[in-house]
């Protein structure tokens, strides 16, 4: 399995900065020609370096996919239909076990909403968490 074209993209994209950066410095008699290979490496290790795109891409995509699946949850998937079929069988219950079947699925229900809440609370930001020396400073210089 293969990395998705964007990431390929990015990475042919800081190469070429490094193979560009390496011919300008070729040309000028800064870099000798056999060191042309380690210099063209070099270059785009500081290329990929100075604007780190891997992990922004990864991140944004996996929090993408996660709000996706979130926002499909009791809405468009299977778990969704299923529950509009006990809705409509509600009226017709008589028997115990399928009254309590239905008390099952509604604690059940109750648990996932007490979960909902609870990672709502904890990927909610707080102003105690601790702030980064830079902003810091920032802040202290103004």
């Amino acid at each position: 399995m293969g990395r998705p074209a964007s990431q390929v993209d990015a990475a042919k994209k800081k190469i070429g900065q490094g193979a560009r950066v390496t011919a300008e410095k070729a040309r000028s008699g800064v870099v000798a020609m056999s060191d042309l290979r380690s210099t063209v490496d070099i270059e785009t290790h500081r290329a990929a370096a100075a604007r780190p795109t891997k992990n922004r891409l990864l991140f944004e995509t996996f929090g993408r996919t996660l709000a996706d699946r979130l926002s499909k949850m009791l809405a468009e998937d299977d778990s969704a239909f299923r529950l509009g079929e006990v809705e409509t069988a509600l009226k017709d219950i008589t028997a115990q076990e399928d009254a309590e079947t239905v008390a099952r699925v509604r604690f059940e229900l109750d648990a996932l909403s007490t979960r909902v809440l609870a990672w709502q609370k904890r990927l909610t930001p707080t102003s105690k968490k601790v702030i980064s020396l830079l902003d810091r400073a920032q802040k202290e210089v103004v």
